[in-house]
């Protein structure tokens, strides 16, 4: 007999041609559909896919009456979504839901795409700039104008007035941009002292702990960004096979984040997963010779697991659990406390820039630079370290002061 899961539809199992089948029955528009698989989450898919499939073709039917933020749902979930990655379909959603959906300043979602204009749309952003950063206002814009132009492009609206829409500067939005806080050479040697704490007695109120490091693995893990400058991501997804430490290089290949688990199939499942796809450019993927400290926080880590294979990740607890990223950065705060050092607001990705920041004092090229942190090109480096850069230029011109006079 059949079960009913959820109260929607029938579940069920049937055999044919000697095979047993698990299946799912409803009805949909007066119309009897059954889905085959081997197993629930073969038919989940199989389910999904259909009404995907259903909801573009109803998002259609009658236009002009579809709220925008309907309509922005329905593009994102049956146009745009075969096209990115989970990661990235995440963030698209989160934001139409904070600042379209949900924005209750603004009601630019409830507006129906026969009356949307472009005065409605300059009328959001400007209430936006009101409340949130530039990075912010500009993501959203991004979202919107592609979801309008393909609306235009689709004949659904009359005009695709995005690039009249203006955008606002740095100076007038309601959260300035944050600068990113770097380490000084001071502050990074005194992070690293620090990741090597043992556990004392009066330290800890195990016994069984003393003796044992005081941080973990996260401390290392710092430590390894530090003087590597990956992101964080790309430090999640490092595997073993990815480190040559006979020649002292390891290479990035892949990131890692943590995405909506969109295929439960049962209350007992994880909400949240951790996926590991290729980089957001081809610039990201490179070789990043190890430093000494480096090489040193990977040896503590393989020390850590030491019978690891060439597919493990480096970022995994004696127990094979995943390093999450709330750990590391309560780790990261603790660290910056106890060593007492002078940016106390430093984050993982500071650490990332303290090591580029750290090379450029050492008058590395910020082309090197540049390519050793993964940027897309060396305008994005030279923008990240201009104060430096320009400390660097008043002090070559000082060269000239130091020339005898014939």
């Amino acid at each position: 007999m059949g079960r009913r899961k959820k109260g929607e539809g029938t579940w069920g199992e049937k055999t044919i041609h000697g095979t047993r089948y698990k299946y799912y029955r409803f009805t949909t528009e007066g119309k009897e559909k059954t889905f085959y698989g081997k197993t629930t989450k073969e038919i989940q898919i199989k389910i999904d896919e259909f009404k995907r499939q259903e909801r573009l073709r109803q998002s259609y039917i009658n236009v002009p009456a579809i709220s925008f933020s309907n309509y922005i749902l329905n593009w994102l979930n049956t146009v745009k979504s075969p096209r990115l990655k989970p990661s990235t379909f995440d963030t698209y959603e989160n934001y139409i839901a904070a600042y379209i959906s949900d924005f209750n300043e603004y009601n630019i979602g409830d507006e129906q795409m026969a009356s949307i204009n472009s005065h409605m749309f300059q009328e959001h952003i400007n209430t936006l700039t009101k409340k949130y950063s530039k990075a912010t206002i500009n993501k959203t814009y991004m979202i919107i104008k592609q979801c309008l132009r393909y609306a235009y492009k689709n004949k659904d609206i009359d005009d695709d007035f995005t690039d009249m829409l203006v955008l606002p500067s740095e100076e007038v939005v309601k959260n300035k941009k944050k600068e990113i806080i770097f380490l000084s050479d001071e502050d990074m040697n005194k992070l690293y002292k620090e990741s090597k704490r043992i556990n004392v007695e009066g330290e800890h109120k195990r016994t069984d702990r003393l003796g044992t490091p005081f941080y973990g693995i996260n401390a290392h893990l710092l430590v390894l960004i530090m003087y590597t400058g990956m992101r964080r991501g790309e430090m999640l997804a490092l595997q073993w096979k990815d480190i040559d430490l006979k020649n002292n290089k390891l290479k990035v290949s892949h990131t890692a984040s943590i995405i909506k688990n969109r295929n439960k199939t049962s209350e007992l499942d994880d909400n949240y997963v951790r996926v590991v796809t290729s980089p957001k450019t081809k610039n990201s993927i490179r070789t990043i010779p190890l430093s000494k400290r480096a090489q040193e926080a990977l040896k503590s880590l393989s020390a850590n697991s030491p019978n690891h294979k060439a597919n493990d990740f480096i970022a995994t607890t004696k127990t094979g659990t995943y390093v999450t990223e709330r750990n590391l950065r309560k780790t990261l705060i603790s660290m910056l406390k106890n060593a007492e050092c002078d940016a106390q607001k430093c984050d993982i990705h500071g650490l990332r820039h303290s090591f580029g920041s750290a090379l450029i004092r050492q008058k590395v090229d910020v082309k090197i630079v540049s390519k050793l942190l993964g940027h897309k090109d060396v305008t994005t480096t030279y923008n990240i370290y201009i104060h430096i850069l320009e400390e660097q230029e008043v002090e070559a011109i000082r060269v000239l002061d130091n020339i005898p006079n014939m």
